[in-house]
């Protein structure tokens, strides 16, 4: 117990702290490329604790080329991590204890090794496509039969005398349908002629305004009354005209068969046309 509680310590502080933790390997053969590295390296360290993570990869990554020590690869590996590059960081680190098999962190990087297989594991998971469960539920339930139809509820009474419609009630049913239809549109474009006379008297009191933006308002307010009043007109005569031709329409008797269905909300005819 007491040894793991020392690795996740030791795995704390090396994920807080700079990677540049890592112990400098010995001098090399080429002064010139070690001091290369070493000044990479430094800078890599400051932009690190800085939070600039791509730029001190960059320049941990300029220092391995030019001198490859080993402590470098933790670094990087470091970097990737801050960066959540899991795969890229996990290669680091294998790396860095394939070059450094006696390191006297190779405990701490393990653990680190393990972190990233698990975020890897994780992320793996999360972009693998859930199965939803209400898919198994609605194949497991085979679909329940279809209800027989029910027979029609609404009464049947006979139709007067067992006459039908005539072409001239057929007229007037028409003739009712248009003037409805002006009746409406006729109310409706009067509201309209309403709210623009409202708005050119705010623009202008008076119907002779000099400005050109007050004339135009009371002119399309005189034209959307003018098309309102021939809406309702038209409106009034296709009611009219729909009363005249239904109460003067002969009636055609078509024999006992005829009937009128009187359903909820609707009016059924059935018979020989």
């Amino acid at each position: 117990m007491r040894r793991r509680i020392t690795l996740a310590a030791a795995v704390f502080l090396l994920a807080l702290s700079a990677p540049a933790l890592a112990e400098t390997p010995p001098l090399g053969e080429d002064p010139k490329a070690l001091e290369t590295a070493k000044a990479l390296t430094r800078q890599a360290e400051i932009d690190y604790k800085l939070g600039r993570f791509e730029i001190s990869l960059a320049e941990y990554t300029s220092a391995y080329q030019s001198y490859p020590a080993p402590a470098l690869l933790l670094d990087i590996g470091q970097c990737h991590r801050m960066l959540k590059e899991y795969e890229r960081a996990l290669f680091s680190y294998k790396g860095y204890l394939r070059d450094a098999p006696d390191a006297k962190n190779r405990p701490v990087v393990e653990g680190l090794i393990a972190e990233m297989e698990q975020s890897l594991a994780a992320e793996a998971a999360a972009a693998k496509p859930q199965a939803d469960p209400r898919d198994h539920a609605v194949d497991s339930v085979s679909p329940a039969p279809a209800a027989p139809a029910e027979p029609s509820t609404a009464p049947v009474v006979p139709a007067g005398d067992g006459r039908r419609l005539g072409k001239q009630q057929i007229l007037a049913i028409a003739s009712a349908g248009v003037g409805v239809v002006g009746l409406g549109v006729g109310v409706a474009l009067g509201a309209v002629a309403l709210s623009q006379k409202g708005a050119a008297e705010t623009a202008c009191p008076a119907s002779a305004c000099p400005t050109q933006d007050g004339v135009a308002k009371w002119s399309t307010a005189a034209a959307t009354g003018n098309a309102s009043t021939v809406a309702l007109v038209i409106g009034g005569v296709g009611i009219a005209g729909a009363a005249v031709l239904w109460f003067t329409a002969p009636r055609v008797t078509t024999g006992p068969n005829a009937q009128v269905g009187l359903g909820p909300g609707t009016l059924q005819l059935r018979g020989t046309w």
